[in-house]
């Protein structure tokens, strides 16, 4: 099994979480930090690091806004990520442990969700595109021939959506 680049394995086997420290300054003594995810399953120790990466993202946005020093800023992202594993372990207990149904589940709508747009569109089929490009519209206020007239610009964030179902698609 390959591991993500946040993820490291001690030589005990217990797998530890990685996160880069912003640089703030040439007299940090460490540029990242370890926090032990308590398992030797790589299964739970892959979910458990998405989980907090997913969360360090978060907080790499709000601690590019504030400065403040190396030991401060570390004990402040050790103490986050800590809580953040707590309660993740804490939400994970009270799932139970998931079924072979539910981790199958879970497996294809990670793979199905890591694959290029175009195919989830092609799979879900041409009627629910449809149906998602038609709510879209409706939630942004935008009419299909506006949308159509727009420039090439303005269409991109949506042209592989687009382009699954341009033949049900009124645009010419």
């Amino acid at each position: 099994m390959k591991l993500h680049a946040y993820l490291s394995k001690s030589r005990h086997g217990i797998f530890y979480f990685r996160w880069p420290l912003p640089p703030y300054g040439h007299h940090a003594t460490r540029k990242t930090f370890r926090l032990s995810l308590k398992t030797r399953c790589p299964h739970e120790a892959g979910m458990l690091a998405r989980h907090l990466a997913s969360c360090g993202f978060v907080l790499k946005q709000q601690l590019q806004e504030v400065r403040m020093d190396h030991a401060t800023l570390r004990a402040a992202v050790i103490d986050y990520f800590s809580k953040q594993l707590a309660e993740a372990r804490a939400r994970r207990a009270s799932l139970g442990p998931q079924t072979p149904a539910e981790r199958e589940q879970v497996v294809n709508t990670i793979s199905m969700l890591e694959q290029a747009n175009s195919e989830f569109w092609q799979l879900l089929g041409r009627d629910h595109a449809e149906q998602e490009l038609g709510r879209f519209f409706e939630a942004t206020g935008l009419s299909r021939h506006e949308y159509c007239e727009s420039s090439r610009f303005h269409r991109r964030p949506i042209a592989s959506f687009h382009a699954t179902i341009s033949s049900t698609s009124r645009c010419a």
